[in-house]
């Protein structure tokens, strides 16, 4: 009898969990970022260890404008899966708009010998190269262009 219980309340635990990534995949493609992070960091909260919504909430913060914030979860998500190309990917991104375009390439051109059709990390390569000739300055003008997810869900 216990151990069906003890069952059961595992079984709920990872319902739980999946409903709050599901919620939070929602509201992301609502583009409701603020809550989609709420949502990442309370069920984080309770379950660590989940990776999909540490990448999720990676994402997230990036998007936000905060991907220095990002930077740390990329860094702990690739030192369990080193070759994870959109863990790359992602932390190319997160490097180039914390403005490390140097950096950003190194973590890049890693995804791109590992996925060389992946045309995101192309794309993102590109930008990088460019940043690195044209480096962005504190003076720099806002661009009104919104910024292009690269992690669609």
């Amino acid at each position: 009898m216990i151990r069906l219980i003890l069952l059961g309340a595992l079984a709920l635990g990872s319902v739980n969990a999946w409903a709050d990534l599901a919620t939070a995949e929602h509201q992301v493609r609502e583009q409701q970022l603020d809550a989609a992070r709420a949502t990442l960091e309370a069920h984080l909260r309770q379950q660590p260890g989940d990776q999909q919504a540490r990448f999720l909430l990676a994402r997230v913060l990036a998007w936000q404008g905060r991907p220095h914030e990002a930077l740390p979860i990329y860094e702990s998500l690739l030192t369990s899966q080193t070759d994870n190309v959109d863990y790359l990917l992602g932390y190319g991104q997160a490097l180039l708009w914390s403005g490390f375009p140097q950096r950003a390439l190194e973590s890049l051109e890693r995804a791109a010998v590992i996925a060389p059709d992946y045309g995101d990390v192309q794309t993102v390569i590109q930008q990088a190269r460019a940043a690195l000739v044209v480096p962005v300055t504190a003076t720099a003008p806002n661009s009104d262009v919104p910024t292009q997810r690269r992690h669609e869900l």
